[in-house]
């Protein structure tokens, strides 16, 4: 009887050291799984607050490429509109200046018309007949009151001519400052969709903005974009490639914001799994930390 008591506590004496032996196995796994595990968030908190940061990016560029695409279509009405503008306003100065030699060639009949009348009446006080009296021939006095009104009418041409020539220049000058090449309105609009379409010559404005990028272990002296007194001051300026949808940066963003979004659920994934095998060994703590407690006082009531 005393013998298989004795063996009973030796068999609690090893059951109870397995129980302790697997408590500081237990804690050691669980202090390397919750470092594990902390990292893990760690390292999904940065994939989360980049996944963001390249969320925005993207929203942004596109917005962008949006808008650059809408200037191009509306760019592209407004051309549409000066190309009838252009083609009303050359009708216009071809209508006008046949107007205007229309009119001179009036003003020079009526000039004729001065002279031929002004012959006529030379003609008749030259022959001193009774019955050709001015004061009472009636075909002299006809005669004169139609002097007087082409006199009228000559004394107005000039500031006709010059109206008619005001209207003329203004008509050309409206003409030319839309529809005229290179330097027209309808000239620059077509520069201007070009170059938010791709066709347009980007190379040497892309290449002025790289000539603006100073590497800051670039020797002042040796680098030809340097005065004499070697102060540079040349900027790097944004250039997009036009449709921003061709940019490099563009299809960059989207493959870097998708990469980022698939890393993210990987590391969602491998925090979620480590935190889960975390909260399982310290379960298991606790359970071996209670068993050997309670084993503890059990042994003490004996």
């Amino acid at each position: 009887m005393s013998k298989s008591i004795t063996d009973n506590q030796n068999n609690d004496q090893d059951c109870l050291s397995t129980w302790k032996e697997e408590l500081r196995k237990t804690s050691n796994a669980l202090k390397i799984e919750q470092a594990k595990s902390d990292k893990a968030q760690i390292t999904y908190a940065n994939a989360s607050v980049w996944e963001s940061k390249l969320k925005s990016y993207w929203t942004n560029i596109q917005k962008s490429n949006e808008i650059g695409i809408k200037i191009s279509d509306e760019l592209k009405s407004f051309k549409k509109h000066t190309d009838i503008v252009c083609q009303k306003t050359d009708c216009s100065v071809q209508a006008l200046e046949l107007i205007f030699c229309l009119i001179k060639e009036f003003f020079e009949c009526t000039d004729d018309l001065k002279e031929k009348v002004s012959d006529l009446q030379k003609q008749i006080e030259c022959r001193n007949e009774p019955g050709l009296n001015p004061q009472s021939s009636k075909v002299l006095q006809c005669l004169k009151n139609f002097s007087d009104k082409l006199d009228l009418a000559i004394a107005g041409q000039q500031e006709l001519i010059k109206m008619v020539i005001n209207v003329v220049k203004c008509a050309i000058q409206i003409h030319e400052s839309i529809c005229s090449t290179p330097c027209g309105l309808r000239e620059l609009l077509v520069k201007l969709i070009d170059i938010f379409e791709g066709c347009g010559d980007q190379e040497e404005v892309q290449v002025s903005s790289k000539k603006g990028h100073k590497h800051e272990d670039h020797h002042k002296d040796e680098d030809p974009e340097c005065g004499p007194d070697n102060s540079c001051n040349a900027k790097l300026e944004p250039v997009p490639v036009m449709p921003i949808s061709d940019d490099p940066y563009y299809t960059g963003t989207e493959d870097q914001y998708n990469k980022a979004k698939s890393e993210k659920e990987t590391y969602k994934k491998e925090a979620d799994e480590a935190k889960e095998k975390t909260e399982t060994l310290a379960s298991f703590k606790k359970s071996l930390e209670d068993a050997i407690a309670a084993a503890v006082e059990a042994k003490a009531c004996k």
